[in-house]
């Protein structure tokens, strides 16, 4: 698997001083980690986007800085709430020699015949799972056959995952990961209730806005 690149340059500018990098195009990030300084750094955006893009949160990224080339992995990663932008990337850097753990996706391949046939409905129950291993050999994610699955009852378990070299499940065995449910019912009819007219009452807006989540980035 090819290794993903990330050019990162050096960052000075924080707080409020941030906004005119992001309209210049490029995006401030913070590189972290158990052995190493916080480091500011910016990226090009449409460049970081790419990256991102390729990598998630579950693929290494190195990120070359100068000479040096940190491995590491996206973790908090801040977009603006209307344009979709990124405000803010935190990167942990990683020792490709030690065990981390994190999570990954879990993805279930196949096509039951009863859900296919519309009989029956699949209900997830977890979409992801513990692990342990390697930054060099941390999957993607992790995938499981259900297209075994035939009557309602019939489910899929972190204990039929099938074992992948190098890394290790932490997940609870008996866990359900996704079974087959039957139809629900139709929903009743709501009787329309006319209510009396009530005082005017404030309405809360709930949610950060774009400002509040640049301002909220720019601390960092």
């Amino acid at each position: 698997m090819e290794q993903i690149q990330l050019v990162a340059a050096p960052r000075t500018v924080i707080g409020k001083q941030t906004r005119a990098l992001r309209r210049s195009g490029h995006v401030p990030m913070t590189l972290y980690g158990p052995s190493l300084q916080p480091l500011n750094l910016q990226a090009e955006a449409l460049h970081l986007r790419r990256v991102l893009t390729q990598a998630g949160t579950t693929r290494l990224i190195y990120v070359q800085v100068g000479e040096t080339a940190y491995p590491a992995l996206a973790r908090d990663i801040q977009r603006n709430p209307i344009r979709g932008d990124f405000i803010h990337v935190d990167l942990y850097a990683v020792d490709i020699h030690k065990a981390i753990t994190t999570t990954v996706p879990i993805i279930l391949d196949g096509d039951p015949e009863i859900i296919r046939t519309n009989r029956a409905v699949l209900t997830h129950a977890v979409d992801e799972i513990e692990i342990e291993c390697l930054p060099t050999d941390l999957p993607p994610a992790v995938h499981i056959d259900i297209s075994g699955l035939k009557e309602i009852g019939d489910g899929v378990y972190m204990r039929d995952l099938k074992p992948i070299p190098g890394v290790a499940f932490l997940s609870n065995p008996e866990d359900l990961i996704a079974k087959i449910s039957p139809l629900a019912a139709a929903p009743v009819e709501p009787v329309a209730v006319v209510a009396e007219p009530t005082a005017e009452v404030e309405v809360v807006k709930k949610g950060k806005g774009e400002e509040e989540e640049e301002e909220e980035a720019e601390k960092k």
